[in-house]
C-alpha cells in the first residue's frame, strides 16, 4: 500500500533523523577541511589542473548537495514516529516555498543527495589517482545504516559506486607507465576486496535492520488500530471527559459523580411497537432497530445532545448534561421533531412507527455506575417526569412541562396548553403542553 509505504518511510526517518543530520555534517566538514590537505598535504598538491577540478567539484556540487540534505532534516512535520505532526518556522518556510525539490519526501532527497555525493567522491578519485577505499567504507556505513533512505536505494548507491570506484582503479592501473603515482595491482586488489567485504556485510546489516523495523511498524499500526477501536467502543459507552478522567487515574475504584442545577430529558417511545415486534423474525426486528437508532444517533450528534441509552424501543437522550448547552431546551425539542420526521419516512412491512415524546426540565445527578459494562447514566425525578410525560404524550406530538417551555428561547413554538399534570405518585404537579 502506498500510504503505509510513506508513513513507514517517515517513521523510520523519523527514528534516524539526528543520526543523519550527524553524518551529513561530518561529510560537510571533511569536504570542507579537503581543500587545505589537497593544498599543502596531498602527493598531487602540485598539479594544478587536479587542485582546480576537485575544488570546483566540491564547492559547486558536493558541498551545496550535502547542505541540501542537511536543510531537509529539518523537516520535523514530516516525522510521524511521534504521532502528530509538528508546526515551527522551518516548517512554515517549507510550506511558503514553491519549490520542488523543497516539497518532496525527505527520502527523495536523501537518496538523491547521496548519489550526487557519491558521484563527486568518484569524480575526485579519478582526478587524483588515489584509491581511497577507507572513504567509501565510511561512506557505505553511513548510507546503510544511518541515511534513513529505502534499502534499494542504499543497495543501488552503495554496489553502483562500488562498481565504478573498482573499474577506474583498474583503468589507472593499466595507465600506470603514464602516471608518477598510483600503487599498481595490490592497491586495486586490496581496494576490491575490503569494499567487496564491507559491502556484503552492510547489506545483511541493512536489510537485516529495515525488515526488523517494518516488523515493527506493522505492530505498532496494528496496535494503534486496535486502540482506536477500543477508543471508539469506549467513547461510544461514555462521554469523553468521563473517560478522560478515567484513564488518567490509577484507582480502580476512582469515583465520577456530577450535579447539574438545570437539564433537559427527552424520552421517545414508538406506539404500538410491542404488539409488532412479536410478529417478527429476531433478525428483521433487530436490523430495523438498528436501522431507526442509527439515524437517531446522528440525529443526536448533530444537535450536540448526549443519549443515555435505549431501553427496548425507548429513547433515552440528555442535554446540557455532560455536553453543555445554554439552549439546551431548544435542542431537545429540535431533536424530537426530526426523530418524528424519520419516522412518518418508515414503513416496516406495514407498521409505520409513531413517536411519543416526553420532554422535561430540572436537576439531575450523573455519574458511572457499576464496574461490569459501566454505563453513564442520569437519576432523579426529572428523569422520571420526562418518562412519565412520554408515557401519557400523544403520538405525534412533543409532550413537555412546564419548565421546559420557561426555557425554550425560540417563539417559533406552538404550544397548546394541556392543564395541570400530577407525576412522580402525586408528589408534582405542573402544566404541560403539547
Amino acid at each position: 500500500d502506498k500510504d503505509q509505504e510513506t508513513s513507514f518511510r517517515l517513521h523510520f526517518f523519523g527514528k534516524s533523523r539526528n543520526v543523519t543530520r550527524l553524518c551529513v555534517l561530518g561529510i560537510i566538514v571533511i569536504s570542507i577541511l579537503s581543500y587545505p590537505y589537497d593544498y599543502f598535504f596531498a602527493d598531487y598538491r602540485n598539479h594544478a589542473t587536479t587542485l582546480f577540478w576537485r575544488s570546483m567539484i566540491r564547492g559547486i556540487v558536493q558541498l551545496p548537495t550535502a547542505c541540501i540534505w542537511l536543510i531537509s532534516t529539518l523537516r520535523k512535520k514530516d516525522n510521524l514516529y511521534s504521532g502528530h505532526s509538528n508546526h515551527s518556522p522551518v516548517n512554515d518556510w517549507y510550506d511558503r516555498q514553491r519549490c520542488l525539490l523543497l516539497q518532496v519526501s525527505y527520502w527523495r532527497i536523501g537518496a538523491t543527495s547521496a548519489t550526487l555525493i557519491a558521484v563527486c567522491m568518484l569524480v575526485q578519485t579519478i582526478l587524483a589517482q588515489r584509491a581511497d577505499h577507507g572513504l567509501y567504507m565510511l561512506y557505505s556505513f553511513m548510507i546503510y545504516l544511518f541515511a534513513g533512505i529505502p534499502f534499494a536505494f542504499s543497495l543501488a548507491i552503495t554496489w553502483s559506486t562500488y562498481v565504478v570506484f573498482i573499474v577506474s582503479l583498474y583503468t589507472m592501473t593499466q595507465l600506470e607507465a603514464e602516471v608518477t603515482y598510483g600503487d599498481g595491482g595490490q592497491t586495486l586488489q586490496l581496494s576490491a576486496l575490503y569494499l567487496f567485504i564491507t559491502n556484503g556485510l552492510l547489506t545483511i546489516a541493512s536489510y537485516t535492520l529495515e525488515r526488523g523495523e517494518r516488523i515493527e511498524f506493522i505492530h505498532g499500526m496494528e496496535l494503534k488500530n486496535q486502540q482506536s477501536i477500543i477508543e471508539g467502543l469506549l467513547n461510544n459507552l461514555l462521554p469523553v471527559h468521563v473517560t478522560d478522567k478515567l484513564r488518567n487515574v490509577s484507582n480502580n475504584d476512582y469515583m465520577i459523580a456530577e450535579q447539574v442545577q438545570e437539564c433537559t430529558i427527552l424520552f421517545s417511545d414508538m406506539v404500538s411497537f410491542t404488539k409488532w415486534a412479536s410478529t417478527q423474525q429476531a433478525d428483521v426486528l433487530i436490523q430495523r432497530l438498528h436501522e431507526l437508532y442509527a439515524c437517531f444517533d446522528e440525529l443526536c450528534m448533530g444537535h450536540r445532545v448526549y443519549k443515555v441509552e435505549t431501553i427496548g424501543d425507548a429513547y433515552f437522550v440528555s442535554s446540557n448534561c455532560p455536553i453543555m448547552a445554554a439552549d439546551h431546551a431548544d435542542r431537545c425539542l429540535m431533536l424530537g421533531m426530526n426523530m418524528m420526521i424519520e419516522c412518518r419516512k418508515l414503513d416496516w412491512a406495514g407498521y409505520q412507527p409513531r413517536m411519543r415524546i416526553g420532554i422535561h426540565t430540572g436537576p439531575v445527578m450523573a455519574g458511572v455506575v457499576g464496574r461490569k459494562m459501566p454505563r453513564y447514566h442520569l437519576f432523579g425525578g426529572t428523569v422520571l417526569i420526562a418518562e412519565e410525560l412520554e408515557s401519557s404524550g400523544t403520538a405525534d406530538f412533543l409532550h413537555i412541562s412546564e419548565n421546559t417551555k420557561q426555557c425554550v428561547s425560540s417563539d417559533g413554538w406552538k404550544l397548546e396548553p394541556q392543564g395541570p399534570k400530577t407525576v412522580l405518585h402525586g408528589s408534582v404537579t405542573f402544566n404541560t403542553y403539547l
